[in-house]
């Protein structure tokens, strides 16, 4: 009985989420927020260190736009989707990596910036890759503005990770105290991103599993 409440009560619960936490600004409020705590995290050296690693960036693509695909068609086959289930595997198998990245290396005492570097390179090389995965894959034409993403990646990326080394460089009793509360804050913004991206799609699944 308390189960049928519950599952009665999560449309009215989306109806909620969706149109706040699944809204573009709180995504975009959200994304901004996540690359500002890397960016306070991290210094000018540590960029310079991540491009002296040309090969682990290669590495991160090949992995990205190849062995991902791969693994995508794989497990398409082996688990006999139809044509809707592997055509949604397949896209994102064939994407850049995400942000979400960014914040598990920063949890796990990694290399932030060269994760950072990844994430961002292979973002522009899927400007590219994709669509000629897609077209090869699928047999299909998806069409990708690379303006639109440059914008989009410099304004939620780019800019928030650069005013955090900013106030590395002429703040750094700021960003001393901040320090601390990165990883938090990094994961308060990915619980948002998460919650916001699925209430988005939640109607399309709850149709789904009714």
């Amino acid at each position: 009985m308390d189960s049928h409440c519950s599952i009665s009560r999560s449309p009215k619960v989306i109806l909620f989420i969706a149109p706040t936490l699944g809204s573009l600004g709180t995504m975009q409020y959200a994304l901004s927020t996540l690359m500002l705590a890397m960016g306070l995290t991290i210094t000018p050296n540590d960029f310079g260190d991540a491009a002296k690693k040309p090969s682990i960036i290669l590495l991160n693509a090949v992995l990205c736009f190849a062995m991902m695909p791969l693994l995508a068609i794989g497990i398409a086959s082996s688990l006999k989707y139809d044509a809707a289930h592997t055509a949604g595997i397949v896209l994102l198998g064939t994407v850049s990596g995400g942000q979400a990245s960014n914040l598990f290396t920063l949890l796990a005492g990694g290399d932030v910036a060269l994760s950072v570097v990844c994430t961002v390179s292979t973002t522009f090389m899927g400007v590219l890759a994709t669509p000629l995965l897609i077209k090869h894959m699928l047999q299909t034409v998806v069409e990708v503005n690379f303006i639109s993403v440059f914008q989009s990646v410099a304004s939620l990326v780019l800019l928030p990770l650069l005013t955090g080394l900013m106030l590395g460089k002429f703040a750094p009793c700021f960003t001393k105290m901040m320090g601390p509360f990165c990883p938090l804050i990094g994961v308060l913004s990915t619980m948002v991103l998460v919650a916001g991206s699925a209430a988005n799609s939640a109607f399309s699944l709850w149709a789904w599993i009714k």
